[in-house]
């Protein structure tokens, strides 16, 4: 019989640890491959996000519209007020940070024109979710804050 076999226990336990160690080497290989193939994909020059905060609309565009760890981008944000105005008279403070991490990255403060919207140059320099908060400040009320979450993938 071959259940009496002293070595049939062992053989079992060893089909089984090289059908798992089989089932996840092929898991890695899957995930090394999508991640690969992801990398000649050629992403939209720009992606888009808007929001409305108090009296204000904001635009917020990334190019290249897929940000990647430790590769520069371009954060253009438009600001129009909902009243009409003109947003040459708002203060913007810009801070990018990772609150999962307590990363800091750029922070400082841009006034916005009618003839061009704000671009703010930012680096992710770790892969997650990331977070771009604008403080708008006119004269005569009270600041504003707007967040947009940002992921930023691995290479």
């Amino acid at each position: 019989m071959v259940a009496t076999d002293p070595n049939y226990f062992n053989q079992q336990q060893r089909t089984r640890a090289l059908l798992v160690v089989g089932a996840v080497m092929l898991l890695i290989l899957a995930i090394w491959v999508s991640d690969v193939l992801a990398g000649y994909v050629s992403p939209q020059a720009t992606a888009t996000s808007s929001l409305r905060v108090a009296n204000y609309q904001l635009e917020l565009r990334l190019a290249p519209s897929v940000p990647r760890v430790g590769q520069d981008f371009i954060a253009t944000i438009t600001i129009q007020p909902v009243t009409g105005m003109s947003p040459t008279h708002l203060t913007i403070t810009y801070q990018w940070t990772m609150p999962a991490m307590a990363m800091r990255g750029a922070q400082g403060i841009a006034t916005p024109s009618d003839a061009a919207p704000l671009a703010i140059p930012l680096v992710g320099t770790m892969s997650g979710s990331w977070q771009l908060t604008l403080i708008i400040s006119a004269s005569g009320a009270s600041p504003v804050t707007a967040i947009f979450t940002l992921p930023i993938r691995a290479r």
